[in-house]
């Protein structure tokens, strides 16, 4: 049987290894720790990266596509424009080319000339 002296020797033995060998435990879980938030951070940061590369390229794209929005409305608004101002001028035409008949036909009756 062990004494209690036996079983002090021991324990002056066996401590200080077990001690040694939390602290290694320690220290690789630390290290183990540390490298798994580093290649964390790294993979967060990539996805972060393409995340703003895609937003970026989306952003284009809708500008992109609100330009040739933009400008077909703005040529079909001229196109309309024109064609307005088109009718308008032919039926501008038409009234001052009936006057004109009218005018003439007024002036032979009378057998005058108001020119």
């Amino acid at each position: 049987m062990l004494t209690p002296q036996d079983l002090n020797d021991i324990r002056q033995i066996v401590t200080p290894i077990v001690t040694e060998q939390v602290g290694l435990s320690e220290n690789r879980l630390r290290k183990d720790i540390v490298s798994s938030i580093a290649s964390s951070e790294g993979k967060l940061h990539k996805e972060i990266v393409a995340s703003e590369e895609k937003l970026r390229g989306a952003i284009v794209a809708s500008e992109v596509k609100l330009r040739k929005e933009i400008v077909s409305k703005i040529r079909s608004e001229h196109q309309r424009t024109r064609t307005t101002i088109n009718e308008v001028t032919g039926f501008f035409d038409r009234i001052v080319v009936g006057h004109d008949t009218k005018f003439k036909k007024l002036e032979h009756y009378l057998g005058i000339s108001l020119s």
